[in-house]
């Protein structure tokens, strides 16, 4: 970063600078100054004689006309000493504004500025004329006379005197590069440092503090040029001077003093709400409009001082952002404060120099600390530039070491990752394994039974249980349940509930099923502790008598409502139990009161009875459409007849028809139990490529032709 020794070497250098420009003394042995004697007359006065005045008036003549506006004219006499007799002689005028012209002994030796009608200042060089010896005379009396021009304003800036043309010529130069050269080569030296900024804020457009900087230093070159315009004369009267001085003292110095805040404001990374901005733009355009529409000089040199208020107010939000830095311990403050410490030297200076001592023969410093000021800080952003590109350029040679070190680091971490997801899957297959041989294969049952199985997990290890009770070959009773979560801690769960709920339901195969379900809950409470998956299912139980109609009892603790599907029927009934206040679902939360209801029904030859998972029905397609319960009702109804199989298979192809490529987001288990009294046959848990494998090989996919009622339906569902 930009030290505070160097920041501190730029301001010894600047004031060492301002020293040596305005210290050194005037030889004035040899030259007739006119600190007195000063007399003024005007044509708009009653009485045109002249009357006396000071010379401290020269500095604001236009105070002596009722409008501070007209012609006046002054005087005062001289005698040329010995020493300068029969010398080339010449006269200092000084800085004049608006227009004069110099007479002596009513001969006009010369003018600066223009008059009405094209009225227009000599800018701020200092006038210096040759007087012909013709003019004067050696031994008397000699009168000089200066007619001016005022409009608003109208003065003599530096205390006329007569001496050697040469030492005339001399002081107007030197104080004509004072005010007006230094000003213009500082004022090209920004001009190529704005558009120098403005580059490297277009290579890095995330620092506006560049962008600000290069538009201060426009608009200041711009502010400058009324004082360094005398090196221009060729451009006096191209323009009103009612429109330069709005263009040049007011607008400029307004947009100015904008920008100044806004570089501010950025370099302490300040962020302004909307409505500061808001209130700050506004300020801004304010004090424009009141300039632009001031109508004469003599409305514009008094309306002037008062729009600065504007910019005061916009100083005032740029105190608080420095306030506010300070308070947060910034480091960019003090590289702030050193940055404009010149000019708010300068300030001060011009405060007892021009106010306190009223000393008019000196220039106003402000101007050269506010350049001080701008270089300052051409020097700390190019510091700030300078050590961000030396932090790229390391980061460029280090770049391709550390990338391999990156590289390296990251082959080593994905090979552990990948060891790591191959012995996880490796044991997940395995749990997945385990927790299929917990469930049935394979039974032999002769009472009239068939049952047909899909069960599809999620992520290997699956969170749906089922289980088949079979007693002596005979098929007693089925349980589905679903355990909340997936992955490995609802497949663990599944295999402590099954113990659980299968030694339950043959420790109470006479008790009323409801009863049986409220015993697995307070079991599978008392077996799970503290962990806090819970399930859902449903049990069904039935009779063993072949050949006559097999009467089932249901209870459904909180699993989807399964489907019965009549031989002789178009449509499947959903089975609820009877309507109580008791009826609770979920089981194993502790502290939660249940009260399961069963429900009974009869099953006739070729009767089918469907079991399922919240699966299947929650399942979406790539639109983002819901399976359904009706879509699943009106499948299972119109599904083709024949084993209990080909029901299944009939139902899974309209589900994969309907979820396309979307794949499942949950566990899917559905079980088909069809009545048939006539057969014994083994029943088998398949696979899911089993079904899938058969229903390719179906002939053809007949579509299905869905009655309007169940769209209604279905629509309202979603």
């Amino acid at each position: 970063m930009f030290s505070r020794k160097t920041a501190t070497n730029i301001l010894v250098a600047f004031v060492f600078l301002c020293f040596s420009l305005f210290s050194c003394s005037q030889k004035k042995t040899e030259r007739i100054t006119f600190t007195d004697g000063w007399t003024w007359t005007s044509p708009y006065l009653k009485n045109t004689d002249f009357v006396p005045i000071s010379s401290d008036t020269l500095y604001n003549l236009s105070s002596l006309l009722p409008e501070k506006k007209g012609y006046l004219w002054i005087n005062n006499s001289f005698i040329i000493p010995e020493h300068l007799k029969n010398k080339n002689l010449g006269i200092y005028i000084g800085k004049v504004e608006i227009a004069c012209s110099i007479l002596i002994n009513d001969k006009e030796i010369g003018k600066c500025g223009i008059f009405p009608p094209r009225e227009y200042t000599a800018g701020t060089g200092s006038s210096y004329f040759s007087i012909p010896a013709e003019y004067l005379n050696q031994n008397e009396i000699n009168i000089i006379t200066i007619k001016i021009w005022c409009n608003g304003s109208g003065n003599i800036k530096g205390l006329p005197f007569i001496s050697t043309f040469d030492d005339a010529y001399t002081t107007a130069r030197k104080n004509s590069f004072i005010n007006s050269g230094i000003n213009l080569t500082f004022a090209g030296a920004i001009i190529l440092v704005a558009f120098l900024y403005f580059f490297i804020f277009i290579r890095q457009p995330s620092e506006k503090e560049y962008l600000y900087y290069s538009l201060m230093c426009l608009l200041s070159s711009a502010y400058l040029f009324p004082f360094y315009m005398s090196e221009f004369p060729w451009l006096f009267g191209k323009i009103s001077l009612l429109l330069f001085k709005k263009l040049f003292q007011g607008i400029s110095a307004f947009v100015d003093i904008y920008l100044a805040m806004s570089f501010i404001r950025f370099f302490l990374k300040h962020k302004d709400s909307i409505y500061i901005k808001a209130v700050r733009i506004t300020l801004l355009l304010a004090s424009i409009i009141n300039t632009i529409f001031i109508p004469d000089l003599k409305t514009f040199s008094i309306l002037l001082p008062i729009l600065f208020v504007y910019s005061f107010f916009q100083l005032c939000f740029a105190i608080w952002a420095v306030i506010k830095a300070i308070i947060d311990k910034r480091k960019e403050v003090v590289l702030l404060l050193m940055g404009f410490s010149p000019a708010l030297i300068c300030v001060f200076v011009d405060f007892f120099v021009h106010v306190v001592f009223a000393i008019h023969t000196m220039p106003f410093f402000t101007v050269f600390g506010w350049q001080a000021t701008i270089f300052a800080f051409l020097i700390i952003l190019a510091e700030r530039y300078s050590q961000a590109r030396l932090k790229a350029e390391f980061l460029s040679e280090k770049l391709e070491t550390e990338v391999t070190q990156r590289t390296n680091a990251l082959a080593a971490a994905n090979k552990r990752l990948e060891n790591e997801n191959t012995q996880t899957i490796r044991e997940i297959n395995l749990a997945a394994h385990v927790q299929r041989s917990f469930y049935p294969q394979g039974a032999s049952v002769k009472n009239g039974w068939e049952i047909s199985v899909y069960f599809k997990p999620f992520a290997g290890i699956s969170g749906d249980l089922y289980d088949f009770y079979v007693f002596d070959e005979k098929l007693s009773g089925i349980g589905l349940f679903d355990v909340s979560g997936h992955g490995i801690a609802a497949g663990l769960v599944t295999m402590l509930a099954k113990n659980i709920i299968y030694n339950t339901y043959k420790d109470n195969i006479t008790a009323p099923l409801g009863s049986v379900m409220q015993k697995i809950n307070d079991a599978v409470i008392n077996a799970k502790g503290s962990i806090e998956n819970y399930l859902t299912g449903a049990m069904i139980r039935m009779n063993d008598i072949a050949g006559q109609e097999g009467i089932v009892e249901l209870v459904n603790a909180g699993n989807p409502p399964p489907l019965l599907h009549k031989a002789d029927a178009d449509t499947s009934i959903l089975l609820f139990p009877k309507r109580s206040k008791f009826q609770h679902g979920m089981i194993g939360i502790p502290d939660f009161d249940v009260n399961f209801q069963s429900v009974e029904f009869g099953m006739n030859e070729n009767d089918t009875l469907l079991l399922y998972t919240d699966g299947i029905t929650e399942a979406q397609n790539s639109y983002g459409q819901d399976y359904g319960i009706q879509r699943l009702k009106y499948s299972f109804a119109h599904a083709e007849s024949g084993s209990a199989e080909k029901k299944l298979a009939a139902v899974l192809r309209d589900f994969m028809i309907f979820i396309g490529d979307a794949p499942p987001k949950d566990d899917i288990t559905i079980i088909v139990l069809k009545r048939n009294a006539k057969s014994e046959k083994k029943f088998n848990t398949l696979p899911s490529s089993s079904f899938e494998k058969e229903i390719d090989e179906l002939e053809e996919l007949e579509e299905l032709e869905e009655p309007e009622q169940t769209k209604e339906s279905e629509k309202n569902e979603s």
